[in-house]
Order: structure tokens, then sequence, then C-alpha cells
């Protein structure tokens, strides 16, 4: 598959579709890599991939799409949407040339320091999650 994207690429001026499309294809083969990895048998792989992809019903209300989508994690969802674009930084070099030093570095710490604190938050309210090499 890459070297078909690759020949293709060579023939076809680099474009924004064709990047997201490589954006795609490499997110789509890790996610299923790690369903792969993680499931104890190739039968609950292809269940948990079948939910992943599909909106079929499943007996654990886990594997259900519905489950995953609650307000904050389409918040998250979006931001990491958004901040996956070159919009954000377009904007911050263009920030970065209007404003102070001094003041584009509080605010780069000012965000560092939230950001911190939302982790924190969220790790300290969140459910226990086994290590992914525990079954190791």
């Amino acid at each position: 598959m890459e070297k078909i994207c690759k020949r293709f690429s060579k023939e076809v001026k680099y474009s924004l579709p064709l990047r997201f499309l490589q954006h795609v294809y490499t997110l789509l083969v890790i996610l299923i890599g790690w369903v792969l990895f993680r499931s104890p048998n190739i039968n609950s792989a292809f269940t948990f991939l079948n939910a992943m992809f599909t909106n079929g019903v499943s007996n654990n209300p886990g594997f259900s799409i519905g489950w995953f989508l609650r307000k904050y994690n389409v918040l998250i969802l979006l931001l990491c949407l958004l901040f996956s674009t070159p919009l954000v930084p377009l904007i911050y070099n263009k920030l970065k040339l209007k404003m102070p030093k001094n003041i584009i570095m509080l605010l780069e710490n000012t965000l560092a320091l939230l950001l911190l604190i939302i982790i924190i938050i969220t790790l300290v309210t969140s459910n226990y999650s086994s290590f992914i090499y525990f079954q190791f």
C-alpha cells in the first residue's frame, strides 16, 4: 500500500487531499494494530473492530460507539482535530510577530500550566486502566 501511494504521489502533485489520505491510512493501520495487539484472541479483536467501524450492537456496552462519544470525549476529539491542522501554528506564528516576547512567553507558560492541570484532573478522576504490557 505504501509503495502504491509513493508511486502515485510522485505522479500527482503532492496535494492536501493526498496528504489527508496518508494520515487517515496511518491512523487506521495504527488503530487496527493496537486492537490486534491488545486483544486476548482473534474473535474478540474482530468483535471490537466490528464495533469500531460499524454501529454494530455488541453484548458489551463498552463496545458501543455511543458509549465513547460523551461530551468531554467529543470536545477532546475536536480539539485534537483542530491542533493537528496547520491552522494553529499559522496563527501562533502571526501572533509571535505582532506581540512582545514576554507576553508570548507568559501565554505559553499559562497554557502549559492549564494543560497540566487538566491532564492531572483527568488522570485523577479516570478509572483504573492496567498497563498494556501487563499481560506479557
